[in-house]
């Protein structure tokens, strides 16, 4: 599972990079502080759906996987699957089914998570060098 898993992000990161890349030149260019900070807040919605992008990538990574085994599955059946894990884990959180699956979620949470939260205090810090960059009144 952690070809399709690694092939897939890659897939992602790379192009959500070269998009990112686009929008900053755009953003640099820009002589219009809303226009500015309207190109950096793209990039946050960006890193919204790379959050998402993980979800999607691991179910499709086990549908996918199911046709190498001996049974293929659906794509509901694999959702099925998600949803007793996470009734499981919601239900009976000390068992040591959930808090298998409970530390996993959590790590790949958390490395979901880092380029979010990278993307959002990049786009933060552009909008305080913006705020700060203004002309201030003499006197002030």
């Amino acid at each position: 599972m952690s070809l399709p898993v690694g092939f897939l992000g890659a897939v992602f990161d790379s192009l959500s990079l070269f998009v990112t890349i686009f929008i900053v030149k755009r953003a640099i260019r820009s002589e219009n502080m809303f226009v500015h900070t309207s190109y950096l807040s793209v990039d946050v919605l960006i890193a919204i759906l790379a959050s998402l992008w993980v979800l999607f990538v691991f179910m499709m990574s086990g549908w996918l996987v199911s046709y190498a085994l001996a049974v293929p599955e659906t794509i509901g059946s694999r959702f099925q699957l998600y949803e007793g894990r996470v009734a499981t884990a919601f239900f009976d959180p000390l068992s040591p089914e959930s808090l298998r699956n409970i530390f996993f979620g959590m790590v790949m949470g958390a490395s979901a998570l880092l380029p979010t939260l990278l993307h959002v205090f990049m786009a933060c810090r552009s909008v305080l060098k913006v705020f700060s960059m203004r002309p201030r009144p003499k006197g002030s």
